[in-house]
């Protein structure tokens, strides 16, 4: 049976239920004869290819719902929830998840909490969560509800101890992709505090069972030296295990270490992959590679600007930002730099934390390229400073302090700064001072190990014997005594110490 055949039959089988008088209605099996249409149905819908094809099996399934039929009101909030040859609406999805619902399938309450989440409707997600809890359902909301309690996003009603627990027990039963959340929870510090030990742990669990988003983190852990030592060699190995599983999106990360391994080349054609593969950002990342001249003999620097200005043209966001960010870093390529700036301005307003993160970025580095700079500066800071990433805050929060500050001042101004950053923030803050002002970062490691009772000198920024005395001390207590042997502020050390003072200074 075709697809409008099928709709017909369903049209016709409907309009003959609906000429019975009840007393008929009920010598026949009215359930049987739905289950029967939505039979017919289900199958149509598994061999639609086009939008018009889809229309047919949505009025079928509407009119199967009109009759009371929870399963088929069921098929249609997931057709809207993922987007099935229609445009995707959650409104939508979470009517027909409700209808179903109050036509008997009680099934359905978890993924109306799931679509009800996504919605924005978090109080809402939560009494659907508790009425699939006391009706028996399980299911994927489970794992749902444990990362939206750990995210906060129920609000004030959110439950991250309650979160986390489920999500151990979920990992526990086997559930790889609760494994994988609370991998996550402990690497971004949902859980209310970082322990990329733990992170790396169960990432290398699912790894072992050739989860591709698992080698992926992994590769991140090497890449930038989180609880282990850096190594590109590694990372690039894992991205590369990761790219065989089927994650594309992890040549990107392949390309940027093949790069730092000199291996331009190489790098150039993992990203012409990508290009192949349909990744929507390989074409600017090439592009971008040619400008910064990445890809060694295989480089073409005016192609690469040629590419860039070419999506500038076709008014590509993502373009846009890349353009801002390469001048910032001091390309030179001819363009509309106050056209570029409003543009961006546009989208920081919206939302966009890279457009803003590259304004930040263009008047700290080329103010000569910005009119009146160091006041818009500060205005960005202030205005998007919600939308900005831990990282990206706090880093040039730093910038701006170190800029602004006298060398007196700079010491007591990072001390208060840092004091209210917590986690990332205040990992990424402390990570920073060391790379722009050793003497700054020495003060606040004495201000550290004097509140820790390691250090009984002055706080004033000079690395002395007693300074360094306090350091190992303090190495020794937190055991990473072997890395700061070799020069306390040596970069690997610096970022053991850091990540060490986290709970303790956050």
């Amino acid at each position: 049976m075709n697809l409008r055949k099928t709709f017909k039959f369903v049209v016709l089988l409907i309009a003959v239920l609906n000429s019975y008088s009840s007393s008929e209605a009920q010598t026949i099996s009215v359930e049987i004869e739905l289950d029967d249409a939505y039979s017919q149905v289900r199958k149509a819908r598994l061999a639609v290819e086009t939008p018009s094809e889809m229309a047919d099996v949505i009025a079928s399934y509407q009119a199967l719902a009109d009759q009371g039929h929870a399963l088929s009101a069921y098929r249609l909030a997931r057709i809207y929830r993922f987007a099935i040859l229609v445009e995707k609406d959650l409104g939508k999805a979470v009517e027909y998840y409700q209808k179903s619902v109050e036509l008997g399938r009680a099934e359905s309450l978890g993924e109306l909490g799931i679509a009800l989440l996504y919605a924005g409707r978090s109080e809402e997600a939560y009494a659907a969560f508790e009425k699939a809890d006391e009706a028996g359902v399980t299911g994927s909301h489970e794992l749902a509800r444990a990362r939206a309690n750990v995210r906060g996003d129920f609000g004030d009603i959110s439950d991250q101890q309650d979160g986390m627990a489920e999500l151990e027990a979920l990992w526990a039963d086997g559930d790889q992709r609760a494994g994988s959340t609370l991998a996550q929870a402990h690497y971004y510090g949902w859980s209310g505090q970082v322990d990329h030990e733990k992170s790396l742990a169960i990432f290398r669990q699912l790894a072992d069972q050739g989860d591709a988003y698992a080698l992926d983190r992994i590769a991140v852990f090497y890449r930038y030296g989180y609880v282990v030592e850096r190594d590109y060699a590694q990372a690039m190995n894992y991205y590369q295990q990761a790219v065989d599983a089927g994650r594309e999106k992890s040549m990107f990360g392949l390309a940027d270490v093949q790069v730092r391994l000199n291996r331009g080349s190489a790098a150039l054609r993992t990203l012409q992959k990508a290009s192949e593969a349909g990744l929507e950002d390989a074409g600017l990342e090439i592009a971008v590679g040619h400008i910064n001249r990445d890809f060694g003999y295989s480089t073409d620097v005016q192609k690469g600007v040629s590419a860039l200005l070419s999506g500038i043209e076709e008014d590509k966001i993502d373009y846009k930002i890349a353009a801002v960010e390469l001048l910032a870093e001091g390309r030179r390529f001819s363009t509309d730099v106050p056209a570029l700036v409003a543009a961006l301005e546009a989208e920081a307003d919206q939302g966009n934390a890279s457009a803003a993160g590259a304004l930040i970025q263009l008047t700290r580095e080329k103010p000569g390229l910005v009119e009146n700079a160091w006041r818009k500066r500060q205005d960005y800071l202030e205005a998007y400073s919600e939308i900005l990433s831990d990282r990206t805050r706090a880093t040039e929060t730093v910038y701006l302090t170190l800029d602004s500050k006298r060398p007196r001042e700079v010491g007591p101004a990072l001390s208060d700064l840092l004091a209210g950053y917590q986690d990332d923030a205040f990992r990424y803050g402390f990570q920073r001072v060391f790379w722009e002002d050793k003497n700054a970062y020495t003060y606040l490691l004495q201000e550290k190990l004097k509140d820790l009772g390691l250090y009984k000198g002055n706080v004033n920024g000079l690395m002395t014997k007693n300074t360094v005395r306090a350091v190992l001390s303090f190495c020794r207590r937190v055991e990473i005594y072997d890395e700061c042997i070799h020069g306390p502020m040596r970069s690997g050390a610096m970022r053991k110490i850091v990540d060490a003072l986290v709970p303790a200074g956050a």
